[in-house]
């Protein structure tokens, strides 16, 4: 970032930043995040450079997703593809397509998620792109999970998991891991449940994914009720303390649960 500064070249920042937002995104600091994806962006407009404004508008739009401002999200990622696609840039163009999946899927649009998500998965196959192919079947099985195909969504969380812990994101891994733990939940598997959402909660910790964290923490205090109420609550206040501070959409659910059994 330094050296870019020190030459003055505005695309070069841009980029920069916009890696620095999404390492502040994967941690949870979304504030930090939003500031360094505008700051991306304004220099990236001032530059004149189309291709940088796109990609600071995608990652803006994925901060959006994460803290539950959903419409913002998928505006943004819609913005971006066409920009993309007038700029003939495939890669991008397929980075946004599987960000409007996880949009409408987190909306609850999860027909026009799964279109989303098989178009993406149709252009990162043309690519030659692994981890793009990862982010597409997860997204595919998160669809599969919320409308109740659990054995698709096993196949296909499964996959995407595997793909990931081989190309060793690890980020990606827990957030599958965690999503595995949500599909043993759904079919009264609580000790799978346990094992898949203390898997992630061991990654989101070594890594600092905050997110993952409180989602794993939540899944284990899940798993563990009604028979181990004590430590469920534990787990889920846990969950619930980190979910708050970071702003997190799902500290919603996990006050419910606490409310819900009475902890």
């Amino acid at each position: 970032m330094a050296l870019y500064t020190e030459v003055g070249d505005q695309r070069g920042q841009a980029y920069a930043l916009n890696h620095l937002g999404l390492v502040y995104q994967d941690t949870g600091d979304f504030q930090a995040a939003t500031a360094r994806h505008q700051q991306a962006l304004a220099l990236a407009r001032e530059a004149g450079d189309r291709l940088a404004e796109a990609v600071s508008i995608t990652d803006l739009g994925q901060v959006q997703q994460l803290t539950g401002d959903f419409r913002a999200a998928i505006a943004s990622h819609r913005q971006a593809l066409a920009m993309f696609q007038s700029l003939n840039s495939p890669f991008d163009q397929a980075d946004a397509t599987v960000q409007l999946g996880f949009d409408e899927w987190a909306f609850g649009n999860y027909t026009a998620a799964a279109a989303w998500h098989r178009q993406a998965l149709d252009l990162f196959r043309r690519l030659g792109d692994r981890l793009g192919q990862a982010w597409a079947i997860g997204g595919l099985g998160e669809v599969q999970l919320a409308t109740g195909d659990y054995p698709g969504a096993s196949a296909n969380l499964t996959k995407a998991m595997q793909l990931h812990r081989e190309l060793g994101n690890r980020h990606s891994e827990a957030v599958l891991l965690n999503s595995l733990g949500d599909l043993a939940s759904a079919t009264s598997a609580a000790e799978d449940a346990y094992r898949w959402h203390s898997q992630a909660l061991s990654i989101a910790q070594e890594i600092g994914a905050q997110v993952e964290e409180a989602r794993a923490l939540a899944g284990v205090g899940r798993s563990l009720l009604p028979g181990s109420r004590a430590e469920a609550a534990a787990y889920l206040r846990d969950a619930l303390v980190i979910a708050q501070r970071i702003g997190s959409p799902g500290a919603q659910r996990i006050q419910d649960t606490l409310t819900e059994h009475g902890l």
